[in-house]
């Protein structure tokens, strides 16, 4: 990266600093902690207990689960990124295209381009913080 575009960015982000309370600045935290995602997981099958007797319906995301976990068309795996899931199934929808990087990578990267919906833009940023390509070039 030129000297040049990193003065740019930076005075970008001086201008423009993260809020401390923002979907945003959650992100961040969440990217950087994943397990408090795992712990949240690991609780919901109890949460969703103390939630009906409370009458309060937290959605079953057993047949969610096993439409991602079937599904093989990366087109239809793509898709469904782009589309209001419970945490879990977002994460399996992840995870499924990190298996195949390499091809949805430029998708991804042109679906975070034209996203006015904030699910696929955390969505496609998660994907990029967590494959093995380093997209720090891209982003910047």
């Amino acid at each position: 990266m030129s000297d040049d575009l990193k003065l740019h960015t930076k005075a970008y982000f001086n201008r423009h600093p993260v809020k401390q309370y923002s979907a945003a600045r959650l992100e961040y935290s969440m990217l950087l902690m994943p397990e408090v995602m795992d712990i949240v997981d690991e609780k919901l099958p109890r949460l969703r207990e103390v939630a009906a007797k409370r009458g309060i319906h937290v959605p079953d995301t057993t047949e969610l689960m096993a439409k991602v976990e079937q599904e093989e068309d990366t087109g239809k795996l793509l898709r469904m990124l782009r589309q209001t899931q419970p945490p879990v199934v977002r994460k399996a929808v992840r995870e499924k295209l990190m298996d195949r990087e390499e091809a949805v990578l430029p998708e991804i990267q042109r679906m975070i381009l034209k996203a006015f919906n904030n699910n696929t833009i955390e969505n496609c940023v998660r994907f990029m913080a967590k494959c093995g390509t380093n997209c720090s070039d891209w982003i910047v």
